[in-house]
């Protein structure tokens, strides 16, 4: 079990900083919630693509960080991504946003 500073509620800290191996861990034996929000709603996902941590940023995903999330300032992961001029994080992004759009559009009722 991971010490009680090390939970979901310090998530995005611990994304903030880079603490790949925590992160992994809480997220996998934890279930700790990739879609936290701090009192600004920024989220963990928002953090890794400020941070430019394409590796952190594809395990949220993996743990079902929603990477199409505006924060309190109407700020996105792709915002961040887009400011750091990475490419890989970019087309990761665009990409995640892409096939659960398609995956969820075709539950949506025509007409």
């Amino acid at each position: 079990m991971l010490s009680a500073y090390k939970s979901h509620k310090n998530l995005i800290a611990l994304v903030a900083v880079g603490d790949y191996s925590t992160v992994e861990k809480g997220l996998i034996e934890e279930h700790w919630d990739p879609n936290v929000r701090n009192k600004d709603d920024v989220t963990p996902a928002h953090k890794a693509a400020e941070r430019n941590d394409l590796k952190m940023l594809k395990l949220l995903h993996s743990a079902g960080a929603n990477l199409d999330v505006t924060d309190g300032f109407g700020t996105t992961p792709l915002f961040y991504t887009k400011e750091n001029r990475n490419s890989s994080m970019i087309d990761f992004i665009t990409s995640a946003i892409s096939q659960t759009n398609i995956a969820t559009s075709w539950k949506a009722p025509l007409g």
